[in-house]
């Protein structure tokens, strides 16, 4: 019987849950036995009899630092727990490392640990190489310290020579089992979030001028394609420190009115909010809390209506819906669906955000935008730019080109290098290489789809050159060259020929 995965055990505090949860996907890809609340805590379970077992077992504990984690939480019981068992181990032992999210001080009691820095993105995927290996480093020491298992993963491939030893078939449903557990039945190269389309593909880097967007400032960035411009819009939606409202006009009214476009789509934001998280509405003070029902009442048209839309989609209340319910049905609102708010009033309702959070970024998807609203739309919204600044409201748009030349914003070109690009191919393909499915893990192995006609390296330079220097249409290329090979030439073919990625080229 094979050795036993290492075990690690996440602590964070709540509001990092995503980040959490990208580190804890990425350990798992890697052959670790990670363990995290969302996923492994079941509901009706006892937490901290649940959480106290999973640390005692674990063999590493991550202390997740951001400027949030120091602050009460259920992560300060946890780490008490850590540093308990901590306490019983050989002195010198590693038990628990420090992962930084973000620029932030450690706890007291953890500053003479070397912590470890993975905070160049909200994406585990997007951090650098080597911050990454030296956590993984330590693991593999404490792996070898209790007998544990965890799989020496190369950071490429090695060279694929023209001859390949001879392999039993593999049978089609094992083939297409083993892509849909790596998501590759529909996108091999990234696992889409049908929740919040435009996805951030999975793997993907970006320039490093890319650091400039989380500036308080307004900004346009000019992307390749449309579709890069939506993946890094979305890239900024997932920052945490900031409010992030999609701006699209939904009422005929609001196309002739910049500033009712965004407060309808800060209202739309709210009720997304109230369909996942009603605590963050019930954690605001009194006075924004009762300033977002008026906002809400006047956008949906009656406090009935806003009641009826929390209903409809929570189906089983919990105490926090349950309360929020009550809340609504407390609330008389000032304002009648027919009236029109003085601007002052628009401009408050637009500066409500979620409690600890001091901005909010308007996302503005151009390409569709600009054809959508006439020119009169921007000229005042240009009015308006400076005006939101002033109250922590910055525009960020994305589009693939600037046809507005008179908007006081600041123009940044985001453009992919080849390195960047080659970067994100290669993480793509080695993502394959996943040593979960052994047997089939072996038999097909990405690296080697490529023939002596031509070498992986040859394709990327193919792809990378035919994208365009956009990061989606090098994706969807890659994309459609895996399917050609897994659909088309059947699953007893072990190679794909360069004859098949000019077929695919001819017809991109």
């Amino acid at each position: 019987m094979g050795k036993r995965r290492l075990k690690v055990f996440i602590s964070y505090a709540h509001i990092d849950q995503v980040r959490a949860y990208d580190l804890y996907k990425r350990l798992s890809r890697d052959g670790i036995n990670a363990w995290i609340d969302t996923v492994d805590l079941l509901p009706g379970q006892e937490r901290e009899l649940k959480v106290e077992k999973a640390i005692r077992d674990a063999d590493i504990v991550l202390a997740c630092h951001s400027k949030h984690f120091t602050k009460a939480g259920f992560q300060q019981k946890e780490m008490k727990i850590a540093h308990d068992v901590s306490a019983e181990k050989p002195k010198g032992e590693i038990f628990i490392i420090p992962v930084r999210f973000e620029e932030c001080d450690l706890l007291d009691d953890l500053k003479h640990l070397h912590y470890v820095d993975l905070f160049l993105g909200p994406l585990v995927i997007d951090y650098t190489y080597t911050s990454y290996e030296s956590l993984l480093a330590s693991l593999r020491i404490r792996a070898r310290d209790v007998g544990a298992s965890l799989p020496v993963m190369r950071s490429r491939p090695p060279k694929i020579l023209a001859k390949t030893k001879k392999e039993k078939p593999i049978h089609d449903f094992l083939l297409k089992t083993w892509l849909t557990r790596h998501g590759m039945n529909v996108s091999p190269f990234g696992r889409p979030d049908l929740s919040s389309y435009p996805f951030y593909p999975e793997g993907a880097t970006r320039p490093d001028i890319w650091e400039i967007f989380t500036a308080p400032i307004p900004l346009f960035a000019q992307c390749p394609t449309m579709e890069d411009a939506q993946a890094l819009a979305y890239l900024l939606k997932r920052d945490h420190t900031i409010f992030p409202v999609w701006i699209w006009p939904q009422q005929k009214a609001s196309v002739q009115s910049p500033l009712l476009t965004l407060v309808y789509s800060a209202a739309r934001t709210w009720l997304e909010i109230l369909s996942s998280q009603p605590q963050v509405v019930l954690n605001l003070p009194y006075e924004n809390r009762k300033a977002l029902f008026e906002l809400l009442n006047w956008s949906l048209g009656s406090n009935a209506e806003l009641a009826r839309f929390v209903c409809s989609q929570w189906f089983q209340q919990n105490k926090n819906v349950t309360i929020l319910l009550r809340d609504i049905a407390d609330f008389e609102g000032s304002f009648l669906s027919t009236e029109m708010p003085q601007d002052s009033v628009l401009l408050s309702w637009m500066n409500i955000r979620p409690s600890g959070i001091t901005k909010t970024n308007l996302l503005l998807l151009g390409d569709d935008l600009f054809y959508f609203l006439p020119t009169s739309w921007f000229e005042q919204f240009a009015s308006l730019i400076p005006v939101l600044s002033l109250n922590g409201i910055d525009a960020k748009f994305f589009a693939s080109f600037f046809p507005i030349g008179s908007l006081p914003i600041g123009k940044v070109e985001l453009i992919w290098s080849e390195q960047w690009l080659k970067r994100s191919l290669e993480h793509q393909f080695d993502a394959a290489l996943h040593p979960e499915q052994k047997t089939i893990g072996v038999a097909i192995r990405f690296n080697e789809l490529f023939g002596p006609g031509g070498t992986e390296w040859e394709t990327t330079d193919k792809l990378i050159s035919s994208s365009k220097n956009s990061l989606a249409r090098m994706l969807n290329l890659g994309n459609r060259l895996l399917q050609y090979h897994c659909e088309k030439r059947g699953v007893f073919e072990k190679y794909l020929y360069i004859e098949d990625l000019e077929t695919i080229l001819k017809s991109a």
